[in-house]
């Protein structure tokens, strides 16, 4: 009979590791900041053969962005690492997603509005790519609504 064993994992080394490594406290929240340092983390002291069986791998090199708008547009910018030259990346846009590919990864980012992609702006600077994109101008005019009487 198989009974499951658990993995041999020091885990007072992994929370003590954990804490000391910590890059976000203190500082501005940055969700997929954390996750990716969650990821390296839980990587670095899982067995290697767990994620190399048939190249499998559960954590795919996830693209470090964050999404937000103002009035007349949706901004997303990444943070490029110093070992990737970000003319090594693509995007994609059309009116209500952005893809982003960096060699064999591929992340399609669902943007809040409808934007206009023949007007999309990118700029690189300091190890931040960021992405401009108006929005679609839009704006129905108001139309009166007429009440019904209860009858026909």
């Amino acid at each position: 009979m198989n009974r499951w064993k658990p993995l041999d994992v020091d885990w007072k080394e992994f929370q003590n590791d954990l804490f000391s490594q910590v890059p976000f406290v203190g500082k501005s929240w940055n969700p997929k900041g954390i996750e990716n340092f969650v990821e390296r983390t839980i990587r670095s002291y899982l067995p290697r053969s767990m994620f190399g069986n048939a190249g499998f791998s559960p954590f795919a090199a996830a693209i470090d962005y964050d999404v937000f708008e103002t009035h007349r547009s949706i901004f997303v910018r990444c943070r490029v690492p110093e070992d990737v030259s970000p003319r090594s990346l693509r995007f994609y846009a059309n009116s209500r997603q952005l893809r982003i590919e960096s060699g064999d990864h591929s992340e399609d980012i669902t943007l809040p509005g409808e934007i206009n992609p023949n007007r999309t702006i990118a700029r690189y600077r300091q190890g931040v790519l960021e992405i401009r994109m108006p929005k679609v101008g839009r704006s129905e005019p108001f139309q009166e609504i007429f009440i019904r009487d209860g009858g026909k």
